[in-house]
């Protein structure tokens, strides 16, 4: 599936897990829980796992809370569980990175990737973040 047709399929899953957070001022500590899950979804088996259609959801919600449970909150387990029931959990990685960058954005923040012939002196360097602050 291509990457626009997830972000817009994750969308209203990342805008309920942000405003849930919010509401429960938990926002950060959902965002190191989303980390962790990323952390575990390198492994390509987990990811083949939690991908198959084939498997009943009640074994996937039961591999997910004997993985999960010990590192990650009982709200993100939760909706891992809503993802299980949703058939969603293909899109689990775009929500993770989704949910960051709706972080960056309430947060103000702005990803700038530079890229240089030959390496910017510390000078250069100071300038251009100067420069970068000073767009917002």
């Amino acid at each position: 599936m291509s990457t626009i047709l997830k972000k817009t399929a994750a969308q209203p899953y990342v805008e309920v897990l942000y405003a849930s957070a919010k509401s429960k001022r938990i926002v950060d500590d959902t965002s190191v829980d989303l980390s962790v899950i990323y952390e575990f979804l390198k492994f390509s088996q987990l990811r083949t796992f939690l991908e198959n259609p084939l498997l009943d959801s009640s074994v996937k919600k039961k591999e997910l809370k004997s993985l999960f449970q010990p590192y990650i909150s009982k709200n993100i387990l939760n909706f891992l569980f809503l993802l299980v029931d949703r058939s969603r959990l293909w899109l689990l990685e775009t929500i993770i990175w989704e949910y960051a960058f709706k972080l960056f954005d309430v947060n103000k923040v702005i990803l700038v990737k530079v890229i240089s012939v030959v390496s910017l002196t510390s000078i250069q360097e100071a300038e251009l973040v100067k420069t970068i602050r000073l767009m917002k």
